[in-house]
C-alpha cells in the first residue's frame, strides 16, 4: 500500500500541504483570456476552438501551432510613457461598456460599489473569423472602438454558450411554454 502524504502542521501550526509553486501571472493571463467557441451538431454543444478547455499547456501549445490560430490583445498600452492618452482612451471605451451594456450584461459592480474594468484582454479565436470581425468593424467605420466590439462579442458569446443555449433545446422550450400557459391561465 502506498504510503499518504498527509499534511504536517508547521512551527505556527499552520497546515503544510508540501511545496509547489503556483504560476499567479499565468492564471491572472488565463482569467483575462477568452476562447471563442464553435457549435457542434453531431453533439449539440459548444465546444471551445483548438481544443483549449483550461489552462492546459501542452493544448496551448498545440494551438499555436495551427496555422489559423489568432491571439488578439485587447487594449494594449506601450511599455514606454506617454500613457495618458492611452489611459483616456481605454476609459473611455470603458465607460461605453458600462453606459450602454451594464443591463445587457448585468453589470453588478455600482450595485456592490466597485469600479467596473473590462472581462477579457485576451481572445483566442482562428484568424478567418477574426478578419470576418474585422470586416464588419471596417464595414461600418468602428474601427475606434475595435477592442470594445471584440470584448462585446467575446462576452456576449460566454454568455449565451453558459446562460442561454441549455434553453433553446426543445425540452427546456416546452417546459418554458407549460409555464406561460399555466400563467396564463391564472391571470384569467
Amino acid at each position: 500500500m502506498e504510503k499518504e502524504n498527509k499534511p504536517f502542521r508547521d512551527e505556527k501550526g499552520d497546515l503544510n500541504f508540501g511545496d509547489h509553486k503556483f504560476d499567479w501571472d499565468k492564471f491572472r493571463l488565463w482569467q483575462g483570456t477568452y476562447v471563442f467557441h464553435f457549435y457542434n451538431e453531431e453533439r449539440n454543444h459548444h465546444f471551445p476552438y483548438f481544443g483549449l478547455f483550461s489552462h492546459d499547456d501542452e493544448a496551448y501549445q498545440n494551438a499555436i501551432k495551427d496555422p489559423d490560430y489568432a491571439e488578439v490583445s485587447l487594449y494594449h498600452t506601450p511599455e514606454n510613457p506617454p500613457f495618458d492618452f492611452f489611459i483616456k482612451y481605454h476609459n473611455w471605451q470603458l465607460s461605453l461598456l458600462v453606459i450602454y451594456f451594464k443591463e445587457v450584461f448585468e453589470e453588478k459592480s455600482f450595485l456592490y460599489g466597485y469600479h467596473p474594468q473590462n472581462k477579457y484582454f485576451r481572445l483566442i479565436l482562428p484568424k478567418t473569423l477574426h478578419y470576418k470581425i474585422l470586416n464588419v468593424i471596417n464595414d461600418y467605420e468602428l474601427l475606434l472602438i475595435r477592442d470594445l466590439i471584440l470584448e462585446l462579442i467575446a462576452i456576449a458569446q460566454d454568455i449565451y454558450v453558459d446562460d442561454v443555449f441549455h434553453w433553446e433545446g426543445k425540452e427546456m422550450q416546452a417546459i418554458i411554454n407549460t409555464a406561460v400557459r399555466k400563467h396564463i391561465r391564472q391571470l384569467s
